[in-house]
Order: C-alpha cells, then sequence, then structure tokens
C-alpha cells in the first residue's frame, strides 16, 4: 500500500476514532448539562485553563521527534520516557504553587483543590509509552484507537456516577483525570515498554524541544486567555455560557482534524526528497479539511437554536447567537490544519514559533480592550481577525518552503466555497420560510431534516461543480477513487468480475468448432439454462 492511501485509511480511522470518543464527551455534557448549572461550568473552567496553559506550554514533542527519526532504538524510548517524567513532574509542581494565588485572583477558594486536581492528570499523561511512536512511524495507530476508546469510556462512567450521586461540578475534573491515569495504564498494555531512566540521546531531542516550547508556551496562552480574562471580566455564569458554546462549537471539527496530524506529519516525512509530490499531497490535504470543515462549520451555525436546546437545554439558550458566531470565527482554520505538519517535516519549527507570537501581539490587544467596551462581541472580533491573519502568514510560510503560490492556496477550495454557500442558501430557506411557518415540527425533527437537507445539497454541489470543472486532481479526485477501490473490494463486486472473466473465457472458446455442448455446460460455472442460451446465442 502506497504512503497516500495509507495516510488516508489512517486518517480515517482515527477521525472515526475521535468522533467516537467526541460523542461520548458529547453525551457527558448533555447529561452534565442537566444536572449542573452554567456557573459551574464557568468555575471548572477556569481552574483547567489554567492547567491547559501550564500542560501546553511544557509539551515537549516526544513522539513527532521519534516519528522523525530515520532509526528508533531503545535509548530513544528512554530518553523520551525520562523527559516525560521531568515534564510531569514539574507541571504538578507549578499547578500546586498556582492554586492559592489563582484562587486569591479570582476571589474564589474554590479553585484551590480544583487545580491540583486537574494538575494530576498531566503528569499521568506524560508517563505514556514511548513505543507508540514506533507505530505511529509505521502509520499505525489501531493502539490508540483502542485505548481512545477505552479510556473515554472509563472517565464517562465516573463523571456521570460522580454527578448523579453528588451532583457537584467535582464530577469533571474526576472524569479528566481518570482518563490521563486510563491513558497511561493502557499505553503499556498496547505498547509494551520497560521504563528506563537515561537522557542518552538528549542532543537528538535538544533543537526540536527549543523550538517547540517556545512555541507552545504562546499558543497556549492564545487559546486559553480568552476564558481567563473573560473569568476576570464577567461573572462565571457568562464564563459558563462561553464555556460550553466554544466546547460544543469545536467538538466535531477537533474531533476530525485533530487526529490528522500524526499520519500528516508521518506522510510529510516520507515525501521530502520529492517537493513535485510534496505540493500535490499538501494540497490535496488542504482541500480535503475546507471540504469537509467548511460545511460543518457553516451547518452547526445554522441550526444553533436547535443544537443549544436539544444538547444543553433551556438553561442556556443565552448562548445560541455566541455559538453562531464561534463557529464562523473557526472557519479560517480549517484552510491551513495541514500547514503544521508540513513545517515541522521541513524541520521549520521556528516558523511555528513566529507564527504563535504573531497571533498573540494580534489577538491580545484586541481580546482585552474588546472584552472591556464590547463584551462577547470584542471577543469574536479578536478570534477572527488574528485567525485570518495567521491564515495569510502560514499561506506565505507553505510557498517559501514547498513553493506553492499563493493564489493556488486560495483559489483551491472555490467549489467547497460555492457548495457551502449553496447549502446555507437551501437551509435559510427551509427553516424560516417553510418550517417556522407551520410551527408545529418538533425540534430534533427539524433538526434532522435540516442536516439532511444541507448535506445532500452540499454534496451534489461539490460533486457537480468538480465534474464540471473536468473532474481535476485534488481531494474529490482522491475520495472518489477510494470510494470506488472499497467498492471493488466487496464480495459482490468480486464475484461479478469473476463471473465476467468467465464469460470472455468461454465466448472465444465457443468459437472453436472443435468444443460441443457438453463441454460448453462443464466449462460453465454457474446453473441454468439461462446461461446456456445466452452462449449458444453468442
Amino acid at each position: 500500500m502506497v504512503v497516500g492511501e495509507k495516510t488516508a485509511k489512517s486518517g480515517f480511522i482515527l477521525i472515526v476514532t475521535k468522533l467516537s470518543t467526541r460523542l461520548v464527551d458529547l453525551v457527558a455534557i448533555i447529561i452534565l448539562a442537566r444536572i449542573l448549572v452554567p456557573s459551574d461550568f464557568g468555575l471548572v473552567a477556569i481552574a483547567s485553563s489554567i492547567v491547559t496553559i501550564l500542560e501546553t506550554a511544557l509539551e515537549l514533542p516526544i513522539h513527532q521527534i521519534l516519528v522523525r527519526l530515520p532509526e528508533q532504538r531503545k535509548s530513544h524510548y528512554d530518553t523520551a520516557f525520562t523527559l516525560g517524567a521531568l515534564r510531569g513532574l514539574i507541571l504538578s509542581f507549578i499547578a500546586l504553587c498556582l492554586a492559592f494565588p489563582i484562587s486569591f485572583l479570582y476571589d474564589d477558594n474554590r479553585l484551590v483543590p480544583l487545580v491540583c486536581c486537574f494538575g494530576i492528570g498531566p503528569a499521568f499523561r506524560s508517563l505514556s509509552s514511548p513505543k507508540l511512536a514506533h507505530y505511529h512511524k509505521n502509520l499505525s495507530f489501531s493502539r490508540d484507537v483502542k485505548i481512545d476508546i477505552l479510556s473515554k469510556i472509563i472517565a464517562f462512567i465516573l463523571s456521570i456516577s460522580m454527578a448523579l450521586c453528588t451532583d457537584s461540578y467535582w464530577a469533571m475534573p474526576v472524569g479528566a483525570v481518570g482518563c490521563a491515569i486510563s491513558i497511561a495504564a493502557l499505553s503499556y498494555v498496547f505498547a509494551p515498554y520497560r521504563p528506563t531512566f537515561s537522557l542518552a540521546e538528549m542532543p537528538t531531542f535538544i533543537k526540536f524541544v527549543k523550538f517547540s516550547s517556545a512555541s507552545q508556551i504562546i499558543s497556549a496562552v492564545n487559546w486559553q486567555s480568552e476564558r481567563l480574562i473573560l473569568g476576570k471580566l464577567q461573572s462565571p455564569n457568562s464564563v459558563g455560557l462561553f464555556t460550553t458554546a466554544n466546547d460544543v462549537a469545536v467538538i466535531v471539527v477537533n474531533s476530525i482534524f485533530s487526529p490528522l496530524g500524526a499520519p500528516l506529519l508521518a506522510a510529510f516525512s516520507h515525501q521530502i526528497g520529492d517537493r513535485a509530490k510534496f505540493r500535490q499531497s499538501y494540497q490535496t490535504a488542504a482541500n480535503a479539511t475546507a471540504m469537509i470543515g467548511l460545511p460543518i462549520l457553516v451547518g452547526q451555525s445554522l441550526v444553533a437554536d436547535l443544537l443549544i436546546r436539544i444538547i444543553l437545554g433551556e438553561n442556556f439558550l443565552g448562548s445560541v447567537w455566541l455559538f453562531q458566531w464561534l463557529s464562523l470565527s473557526l472557519i479560517p482554520t480549517v484552510f491551513v490544519i495541514p500547514s503544521s505538519p508540513a513545517l515541522i517535516a521541513f524541520d521549520e519549527m521556528h516558523l511555528l514559533v513566529k507564527r504563535h507570537a504573531i497571533e498573540f501581539c494580534i489577538k491580545l490587544p484586541i481580546l482585552i480592550i474588546g472584552l472591556v467596551e464590547f463584551g462577547f462581541y470584542g471577543l469574536i472580533a479578536a478570534r477572527l481577525i488574528s485567525e485570518i491573519v495567521i491564515n495569510i502568514y502560514l499561506a506565505f510560510a507553505i510557498q517559501t518552503i514547498i513553493a506553492l503560490p499563493i493564489h493556488t492556496q486560495l483559489l483551491s477550495a472555490w467549489r467547497s466555497i460555492i457548495s457551502a454557500f449553496l447549502m446555507a442558501a437551501t437551509v435559510l430557506f427551509a427553516k424560516y420560510g417553510l418550517i417556522e411557518k407551520s410551527n408545529m415540527v418538533p425540534a430534533l425533527a427539524e433538526l434532522v431534516f435540516l442536516v439532511v437537507l444541507g448535506t445532500v445539497i452540499y454534496i451534489v454541489s461539490s460533486l457537480s461543480l468538480w465534474m464540471l470543472a473536468g473532474r481535476p486532481t485534488g481531494a474529490e479526485a482522491a475520495i472518489f477513487n477510494f470510494l470506488e477501490k472499497s467498492y471493488r473490494r466487496l464480495p459482490q463486486f468480486a464475484r461479478y468480475e469473476n463471473m465476467l472473466r468467465h464469460r470472455k473465457v468461454i465466448s472465444v472458446e465457443v468459437r472453436n468448432d472443435d468444443i460441443n455442448f457438453d463441454d460448453l455446460k462443464v466449462l460453465l460455472p454457474a446453473k441454468g439454462n439461462r446461461r446456456r442460451r445466452w452462449r449458444l446465442g453468442d
């Protein structure tokens, strides 16, 4: 199997797995939203954001480094494990030290135990088996699938049980810590490795870690600054509305695209020596992310009121408009998702550092001023402006390293953009022109109808535009070829193809006068006079 096919297969498996685990998260949110109140979500969001910043800032790209190595040895695994263990200890210690200052800053003593509890999770995740990188390099992710599914199920059971027994916000940190411990334990079950403390291969890691650490620190502040600043300027109830709306808005997109980083990095690493092939692979990946991400983000913004009412309940209806704009603000991101694996594959980590630094310099001032003057509208504006600027920067960075012109990157997704507009127009007409006039359709039935309608319109539009454009190479062609190959592997198609092969052989032999009817009957694999008459007529 070629690298592109293995990448597509691995990505598909990881996406299905992530969607399954996110579905578990979604069910948990639905249940917790009916047990807890928005202020509970806001309080937990502040504590988890602090630890998330620490975890992201101290993130070590251990698996990425191991995947990029031409050869993985036991000494590499030992060094990776040692660095992970040190990172976990430092992270937990910093979280403990920050617990009291954070409680004073937000004037809430409940944050002390929450921050300490959330600080345990990253420490356990850091102890995961580095041997998983061996399977990642070979584009084998079946072990990750099992680990993710089992750990999410364990976390779900712990979280919901805690919520039902106590009606307390502690259900969320307990589930998070349980998930982290499960991931660490299961990694050694599916990727056996005997831990050994060693820093023998530290020079191999140090250069990569230096740039990655700087990038991760700035990225963590960029992503979590919204919740932290909002928590200082607004009430816990407002933070809870924002947190839940944002979590639901990103749940599908993250489920689809976050698993693609590992297979894309592995695939790009195999194609560094062939720039033309690399450009084609990158363009196909970028087209695919835009083709999938656009209808999801546009679609969920169109049915935001139905989603919030069904998923979160009446207590969270105040976040409907926020959910709509948060969904739309993520649109620029889907065009440049493959850029990070591409930059890492070419060892251009300094460009990622610049990317996060530019986002920090643009987003933070607008965010602070916008929240003070305009509230949530300022937050949305900060996110939109920063995402657009970063999109442009990454397009120039990709042009620099693989010579892919800017206009080619910008215009490659035109079919997806037009199809998304057609889908939006159809859904809006159906929703406000037809359904609301009757005022008799249940919310769930309306949501299902609109989702199915929008999906059909988008697929038909995309397919029609692709065929009108002459079926060019790209995401549509890759998906079409994948479906065709999958169909050819079906048993029914194999039997049909085998039948055609027999028909061809027999039709040649019928033309030989030496073959009599009895010989022909023996050669025919199937029964009946129907095929016998067909052969005689032929």
